[in-house]
């Protein structure tokens, strides 16, 4: 029996646009993916099939428990009073421990305690395991965004349930927690239902679901394997194209000769006409048949033209939304300095000693010019956030002396810039006061955002349309400034994080970027780091 299946599920947003139209699909593999561009819907399914939303039309059967871990940021944000053992529903076994060895034997802490006499060795164990700091007594808001996702994984994969649902579980990984849970994946028994554009995790599935055309569409095997089954498809539909356009040429070169041989039977039954070697009756009969047989054939080559034409066009829009037609995607509109800009090398930050207020408690001593590319690395809780916010002024240094001589542009890894109330386009005019409403348009468009999802509410775009659109705020400022990206691939498809690269390569501003996908750092041309030690 499926672990849960759907029956004609459709949802419609509250401006009227439908994301599903009647899905039908059981879940049957023990290892299954989501997968599809930003904004199909991939997050939307996922809380949609766990019940934490309601299906506009249809219903769905789940058999089994469901746990389920979220990307978003208002869904999964701990208070500010709880602490790693609150969370993990340990404390009060700590609690009680603490109390016998301090000489208390009031019955009830053995009833607490029950057969977890170990548990502080567990717990320590636990954290340690995951690279968290091994006091459970610490709050949870006082960790990494890396550091808190690794806490709740932990708690969900404890929790045993018969299927797991994963939204984006790697972003903000680094590379050992990334491995760590591949691990995990791998040693659940019970099912995963995965929500990524990580191909470490995709790789590890045993089917593929994609969302496109409003429906879904599976693919036996693991992410190499859909691949080759999408290039495949993809290669197909360009050879459709390709015989279509040559058909297409036939007939434009057919209809030419015709033509050509028309008149030249017309100016051969004039000329008879005028020496008078045939008779005119069978002259006419010959040019009455002539014209009607023309006439059929022009009528047959205009229908089959048309038909070509008809088909042509629905292919072509099936290879545009395929993305197999090359578009000019790109996430700033200023990507032309003047030499003197270019060449200026002045100094943007300058670190003595300063020892940030979390995080590594290393002094950092470096300069940083204008126009650098820089990579901050560093496992999770090594401070790489706290370090951009500390240059963008949204925290002070805890000691040391730091200098800031450029304007600088913060992106967060939740978007915080964004104005959820107000539609995408409204939130790049106010916050780029230069950009004319054509040119936001064009920018929106040339980003993927394209018309309708400009009029959209902010509130209602995926995790990876808001990291374009926040994007395209930060590097169209009134003056270039100096980026500070805080993990601006999370929430990308594969071809827009191909398309980001491309544009910060290409910035003539100085960046600072904290990513965890050495891929996408190889494609960002980054050639320094700034190592931050735990």
């Amino acid at each position: 029996m499926p672990l849960l299946s759907t029956h004609q599920l459709s949802y419609e947003l509250n401006d009227g646009r439908t994301l599903f139209n009647n899905l039908t699909v059981s879940l049957t593999r023990k290892r299954t993916a989501i997968v599809g561009k930003n904004g199909a819907g991939k997050s939307l399914l996922a809380a949609l099939l766990c019940g934490n939303i309601t299906p506009t039309q249809g219903h769905i059967t789940r058999t089994s428990n469901i746990g389920y871990f979220t990307q978003l940021p208002d869904e999964c944000s701990p208070s500010a009073s709880i602490t790693i053992g609150d969370f993990l529903e340990i404390s009060d076994v700590l609690e009680a421990l603490d109390k016998i060895a301090s000489g208390h034997y009031e019955s009830v802490l053995f009833d607490i305690i029950g057969d977890n006499w170990n548990a502080h060795n567990d717990v320590t164990e636990k954290l340690r395991a995951i690279d968290l700091p091994l006091n459970p007594a610490l709050t949870v808001s006082k960790l990494s965004g890396g550091e808190y996702t690794k806490l709740q994984l932990l708690k969900l994969f404890e929790q045993n349930p018969g299927l797991l649902i994963l939204d984006e579980p790697s972003n903000h990984l680094d590379e050992g927690g990334k491995q760590w849970l591949v691990d995990k994946i791998k040693q659940f028994e019970g099912a995963i239902l995965l929500v990524s554009h990580d191909r470490i995790l995709l790789n590890e599935m045993e089917e593929i679901w994609e969302i496109e055309d409003q429906t879904l569409h599976l693919y036996g095997g693991n992410y190499n394997a859909y691949k080759k089954q999408k290039t495949a498809q993809h290669e197909a539909l360009r050879r459709q194209i390709s015989a279509l356009q040559q058909q297409t040429k036939h007939l434009e070169k057919q209809a030419q000769q015709n033509y050509e041989k028309a008149q030249q039977r017309a100016s051969t039954g004039n000329r008879l006409r005028k020496n008078g070697s045939q008779a005119k009756v069978l002259l006419d009969k010959k040019r009455d048949n002539a014209t009607k047989a023309a006439s059929a054939r022009n009528k047959n080559e205009r229908a089959r033209a048309a038909h070509i034409t008809q088909n042509k066009q629905q292919l072509l829009q099936q290879a545009s939304q395929k993305s197999l037609i090359d578009k000019p995607l790109r996430f700033y509109l200023n990507d032309q300095l003047n030499h003197k800009s270019q060449a200026n090398n002045k100094t943007a930050f300058s670190l003595e000693n300063v020892i940030l207020s979390y995080g590594t408690q290393q002094p950092l001593s470096l300069s940083i010019n204008a126009h650098q590319k820089l990579q901050v690395g560093g496992k999770n809780g090594s401070g790489k956030s706290t370090l951009l916010k500390t240059l963008h002024g949204n925290l002070h240094a805890h000691a040391g002396r730091l200098s800031i001589n450029t304007s600088t542009a913060y992106l967060d890894q939740h978007f915080s810039l964004l104005h959820n109330k107000t539609t995408a386009l409204e939130n790049l005019m106010t916050q780029c006061p230069t950009l004319l409403l054509s040119e936001a348009r064009t920018l929106m468009a040339s980003a993927g955002l394209h018309r309708d999802t400009a009029m959209q509410s902010v509130a209602t775009l995926s995790g990876g349309q808001k990291m374009k659109l926040a994007m395209l705020i930060v590097s169209n400022q009134r003056q270039q400034p100096f980026l500070l990206l805080d993990e601006p691939d999370n929430h990308l498809d594969i071809e827009s994080k191909s398309v980001l690269a491309h544009a910060i390569k290409h910035y003539l501003g100085g960046i600072l970027l904290v990513s965890h996908d050495s891929d996408f750092m190889i494609d960002c041309k980054i050639t320094r780091a700034i190592y931050l030690e735990k």
